[in-house]
């Protein structure tokens, strides 16, 4: 028999939550609920097409900076190369470092056709491609920027990526590994 170890005593780590799926503003309904789940709840996942208004509102609920990690949202549909994602991302990434926050996820499940495989990269080694072009270019115009690797939905292929992103460098290039 396998043993499980107990749980620690005192737990340190980040207890977080996502955002709303649909990428909206946080509604009053879910600000009630951050507030119900504190102090059990100290982190949070905002997407960046939120980030200005819904930032300092975390913070303001005694969500800290520091624990909020900021998905850098794209359009799944529309291809582009690392300077285009630069464009739409710039903004967010300065408001969200303007307001403490200094987490931010690159992309979102990456496997799945809904998030751009098939349209923007074709396969694990076309999206390490543009993947480290941006970690470069994000490393250089924000150094106080904390990257972290996307999520992957779990699915039949989920291991053939992992294994890419681990041979191609991407894990190392950043500072956490996000997992779903």
């Amino acid at each position: 028999a396998r043993l499980i170890p107990p749980p620690p005593s005192v737990w340190t780590g980040i207890r977080s939550v996502h955002c709303r799926a649909d990428g909206g503003r946080l509604r009053d309904i879910d600000k009630q609920a951050i507030k119900l789940a504190q102090p059990v709840l100290n982190g949070f996942k905002l997407m960046s097409i939120c980030a200005k208004e819904d930032a300092p509102d975390l913070v303001s609920m005694g969500i800290p900076a520091l624990n909020i990690l900021m998905r850098l949202h794209h359009n799944p549909t529309q291809a582009g190369n690392a300077d285009f994602f630069m464009d739409i991302w710039n903004l967010p990434i300065q408001e969200s470092l303007a307001s403490g926050v200094t987490w931010f996820e690159l992309f979102n499940e990456v496997g799945l056709r809904e998030e751009g495989k098939g349209i923007i990269w074709k396969d694990a080694n076309e999206f390490c491609d543009l993947a480290l072009k941006i970690i470069g270019l994000i490393r250089t115009k924000y150094p106080k920027a904390k990257l972290v690797s996307p999520g992957l939905s779990p699915q039949p292929d989920t291991m053939d990526w992992w294994s890419v992103f681990s041979a191609r460098g991407l894990f190392k290039a950043v500072d956490a590994v996000g997992g779903h």
